[in-house]
This record gives C-alpha cells, structure tokens and sequence, in this order.
C-alpha cells in the first residue's frame, strides 16, 4: 500500500493521527461481532455449542478474535489480515459479522477499488483462520 504512497483521506488510517482513532479502527471488528452476538443472535458452528448466557458468550468471541489474525485496517471499512506474515493476503470488508472477501490479495483490492490498474497475478485468496468462517 505504501508503495502507492501514503494514502490520505477521511476513509483512510491517519497513522501518524491521533491514537485514540486507531485504537477504534483495529477494535472495530470485535466491536461489531460482538454486538450481532448480543443483539442479533449470530453465532457460527465453527465456534461450537453457544453458551445460554450472554455474557458468556460474548467472552468465547472475544477470545477467538483475540486468537484470530488481527486485521489491519486499509481503508474505510476493508482490512488487512497480519498472519501469515506474507505478501498475499487477502482484503477483508468488515461491518460487524457481514464480512466479504474484497480482494483476492492488496494488488487486487486496489485495482478493484480505486482502478489503480496495477500488474495483477490473478491468484486465489489465501484462507485466513477465524476471518473465513463467515464467508464459508
């Protein structure tokens, strides 16, 4: 991405920004999944049998998310997986628990999503654990 240059812009990360907002940023996908586990009754298989209380269950997903490859965010809403620590991963669009594939890997985001035309390899996206249960 930074090959691109740094990107600026009111759907961008201000990494050199206030911390705070940052802080928002990287916890906004737990934030979402947890709140379609309280209010919306999403749970997926992959997490096994859903406790029958609430607080309990939304203390398994924090601990799953903590487990889980952290995302980093790229733009807006559309996020970076940091495992494997290997150019390739795929761009997750996250808004609570409906989580999309948005890019087979960040060349492929960023052609699709702001016509950058970059030399594209046309590969498959790497599966990323816990992200691509909710894409099945």
């Amino acid at each position: 991405l930074l090959g691109a240059g740094v990107q600026a812009g009111p759907k961008f990360p201000a990494w050199r920004g206030d911390k705070t907002v940052l802080a928002e940023l990287f916890a906004a996908p737990l934030e979402g999944i947890l709140f379609d586990v309280e209010h919306n009754g999403i749970w997926l298989a992959a997490w096994g049998e859903r406790p029958a209380a609430t607080a309990k269950a939304l203390a398994v997903v924090r601990r799953l998310v903590a487990a889980a490859p952290r995302l980093v965010p790229v733009y807006a809403h559309r996020s970076l997986p940091d495992e494997p620590a290997l150019a390739g991963n795929p761009v997750f669009s996250v808004h609570q628990t409906d989580i999309i594939l948005y890019g087979t890997n960040l060349v492929d985001y960023l052609n699709a999503e702001f016509g950058m035309n970059l030399p594209a390899d046309g590969g498959e996206a790497r599966r990323i654990r816990f992200w691509d249960d909710f894409i099945g």
